[in-house]
């Protein structure tokens, strides 16, 4: 599920915090937002190539011998680099989701994952 910017920068002016730390998050919320947005569009677009409702380009294909040989599409490496697998990279980057989700639900952490 994606983000919504527009509720979290509403509810974080009332916040107290660094507003350069409350830029940070809006930023993160945007860089994933974008990256979630990709992953659920090529995985669609895949989806109809494979079940014949759509040709598979060059980009598709690129991302279906990724996903078969269990590595991240170059396309999906947009948001963070990473040279973990498939699986690993799905768990970092669900952990990074939840990670701002608790900025945006409990206030500014007090540790910062660092990349």
């Amino acid at each position: 599920e994606l983000f919504d910017i527009s509720s979290i920068q509403q509810s974080m002016r009332a916040r107290p915090g660094p507003e350069a730390l409350k830029t940070v998050l809006y930023q993160e919320v945007t860089r994933y937002n974008v990256l979630l947005s990709h992953i659920r569009k090529s995985l669609g677009n895949l989806r109809n190539a494979v079940t014949g409702f759509a040709a598979i380009t060059p980009n598709l294909e690129e991302i279906m011998t990724a996903l078969l040989e269990y590595k991240v599409p170059r396309s999906w490496s947009m948001a963070y680099p990473s040279t973990k697998p498939l699986g690993s990279w799905i768990n970092d980057l669900q952990l990074r989701i939840r990670q701002i989700r608790l900025w945006i639900d409990y206030g500014i952490p007090n540790v910062f994952w660092l990349s």
